[in-house]
C-alpha cells in the first residue's frame, strides 16, 4: 500500500465518510498532566474524532515518536497518550457497562543516531477503557454522534502514565506497545479465540498534514523526525518506506506523512531561588522572568512565576506562598488561570497569595483572569503599586475557620481601580477576624465599581481608600 493510500485510509476515521478498519477518536474522557508542559503535540480540546492507528488492523506491536523538550525540566512526572476505541458494549455485552480494562506499555528510548538506543524505563498500567457509543440513527451506518453534532466512528480518550520524576535526556524516543489478537509481546487470541475489545483499540495521532510531504510542529517542544515515527510491524505496507524491515521497532522515516502519535510530556519545575524573601526564607519559583503561557506547575516551589515578562493565557498552580510576583516591575496578567496556591492541605499560615503586586515599579493590568483556591488572598496590590483590576473572578474557599481569606486587597500606599470582577466565597467563621470581598487598607487611592459579590463575609472592608483616584 502506497503511502498515499494508507493516509488517505487514516483521514476518513475523522468524520464520517469511509469505514477505515484501522483509525479513529473522539471526546476527552481524562486529563490532567501534573508539572511543567516540555513536550504537547496533541489538541488543547479534542474534537469529536482524530485520525488513529489501530495495532491489530495494522499488525503492529508498538508505535512512537522521536521528541525533544523545550526548557530544561528533565524529572518527567507525567506522558499523556491520546487512544481512540471502536469497541461498542452490544458487541460484547458480557463485559461491564461501564467499560473494560487493558494494560497498555509506555517506553522511554535514548535516540542512537536515528535509531532506538538503550531503554530508559518502561512502565505498564493498566487502564479503564470506555466504550465507544451506540450507533445513533441519524447517522450514517454504526456512526455515533457526538456533543459537536458530528458522526463519529470512534471515540477518543487520554491515558496518563504516572513516570514519578523519570529523569531522560534531552531527546528521547517514547513508543507505546499493547497487546491484541495477534500482535504485541504476547498476543491474545490463544487465550481468548474469538478476539476482544483490545482488538478494537488504536492510538489517536496529532497534527498532521496527510499529504506525506510536510508536517505540523510540535506545540511544545520538536520531533527529531517530523515526517516519520517509531513502528514495530508485521506488515510491510504499514511502512512508507516499504518495509524492507519489519518486526523490529525502527524509524520509517516517511511512514505517516507528518501524522504523529498524539502526547504530553509534564516534568517537575526547577525550583530557582528569587532573592524574594519572606518568614527568613529565600523564596524560590518555577520561572522567573519570560513570557508565561500555558501550563506552570510550581508543586515544591514557593512562587510560581517571578517578574515575568508577561502572564497571558496561563494555568499557573502548585507554588505555597505565591502564584504570580511582580515585584517592582511592569506586569499585564491576562486571560489566565491561578489556582492551588497555599500549603497542601490548605491551612492557616499567612502565605497562599494568587497575584501579587508590590513596589513603586509594579504598575500593570489584571484583567479577565480566574483565580481560585488561594490560602491567604486572591490578588493584592500593595506598597505603592498601581494596577487596574478588572474583570476578574476570584474564588475563596468559603466558610472556613483556619484562615481569614480576602479576594482583593489593595494597601499600604498602592493605588488601584477594582472594577467588574465577581469576589466570592471568602468567609471567616470565627468572629476574631473578618474576611472581606475587597479589602483597602491604608490605600493610596482606590475606584471601586460594578464589582460582583456573593458569599464573603463582608463584601468591601474599608481601613483607608485613599485620596484621590488612581488612573490607570
Amino acid at each position: 500500500m502506497s503511502i498515499r493510500k494508507l493516509i488517505a485510509l487514516l483521514m476518513t476515521s475523522m468524520l464520517v465518510g469511509a469505514m477505515a478498519p484501522m483509525l479513529l477518536a473522539a471526546p476527552v474522557l481524562a486529563t490532567g498532566p501534573t508539572g511543567s508542559v516540555i513536550f504537547d503535540n496533541s489538541p488543547a480540546i479534542l474534537p469529536g474524532n482524530l485520525p488513529s492507528v489501530g495495532f491489530e488492523a495494522t499488525s503492529t506491536s508498538e508505535w512512537g515518536t522521536g521528541v525533544s523538550f523545550a526548557g530544561s525540566r528533565r524529572a518527567l512526572t507525567t506522558v499523556v497518550v491520546t487512544m481512540s476505541t471502536w469497541a461498542l458494549h452490544s458487541t460484547y455485552p458480557a463485559m461491564p457497562a461501564g467499560g473494560w480494562t487493558h494494560p497498555i506499555t509506555l517506553n522511554l528510548y535514548a535516540i542512537d543516531g536515528t535509531a532506538p538506543g538503550t531503554l530508559i524505563r518502561t512502565i505498564t498500567q493498566t487502564f479503564a477503557i470506555p466504550w465507544r457509543p451506540e450507533a445513533d440513527p441519524n447517522c450514517p451506518g454504526t456512526a455515533w454522534k457526538a456533543s459537536d453534532g458530528n458522526c463519529y466512528n470512534g471515540r477518543a480518550f487520554n491515558i496518563t502514565f504516572d513516570l514519578g520524576g523519570q529523569v531522560v535526556p534531552d531527546s528521547v524516543i517514547v513508543g507505546v506497545a499493547y497487546n491484541t489478537s495477534d500482535y504485541g509481546a504476547a498476543p491474545l487470541r490463544s487465550s481468548t479465540p474469538a478476539g476482544g475489545p483490545y482488538d478494537s483499540l488504536n492510538v489517536a495521532t496529532f497534527p498532521g498534514t496527510g499529504d506525506g510531504n510536510t508536517a505540523t510542529p510540535a506545540l511544545v517542544g520538536s520531533l527529531t523526525s517530523p515526517l516519520g515515527t517509531y513502528l514495530d510491524s508485521l506488515w510491510a505496507g504499514a511502512y512508507g518506506d516499504g518495509g524492507a524491515v519489519t518486526g523490529t521497532f525502527r524509524l520509517d522515516p516517511v511512514s505517516w506523512g507528518g501524522y504523529q502519535p498524539a502526547i504530553q510530556v509534564s516534568a517537575l519545575s526547577v525550583c530557582t531561588p528569587t532573592g524574594f524573601y519572606r518568614d527568613t526564607i529565600n523564596l524560590t519559583a518555577a520561572q522567573i522572568g519570560g513570557a508565561v503561557t500555558g501550563a506552570l506547575d510550581a508543586t515544591g516551589c514557593n512562587i510560581g512565576a517571578y517578574n515575568p515578562t508577561s502572564v497571558t493565557g496561563a494555568t499557573i498552580s502548585g507554588a505555597n506562598y505565591f502564584g504570580i510576583v511582580a515585584d517592582g516591575v511592569p506586569l499585564n496578567v491576562t486571560n489566565s488561570v491561578v489556582r492551588n496556591i497555599g500549603e497542601t492541605p490548605l491551612n492557616g499560615s499567612q502565605h497562599g497569595i494568587g497575584i501579587y503586586y508590590t513596589g513603586a515599579g509594579a504598575i500593570g493590568t489584571i484583567s479577565g483572569n480566574t483565580v481560585s483556591h488561594y490560602q491567604k488572598n486572591g490578588i493584592v496590590a500593595t506598597t505603592n503599586a498601581k494596577v487596574s483590576i478588572t474583570g476578574n473572578t476570584v474564588i475563596g474557599e468559603g466558610r472556613v475557620d483556619y484562615i481569614a481569606q480576602n479576594g482583593i486587597q489593595v494597601s499600604s500606599g498602592a493605588s488601584a481601580t477594582v472594577t467588574g470582577n465577581t469576589i466570592k466565597d471568602n468567609y471567616y467563621t470565627p468572629k476574631s477576624y473578618t474576611a472581606c470581598g475587597l479589602l483597602l487598607y491604608q490605600a493610596g487611592g482606590v475606584r471601586v465599581g460594578a464589582n460582583t459579590y456573593s458569599g464573603n463575609e463582608v463584601k468591601q472592608c474599608n481601613a483607608g481608600k485613599g485620596g484621590g483616584q488612581f488612573n490607570p
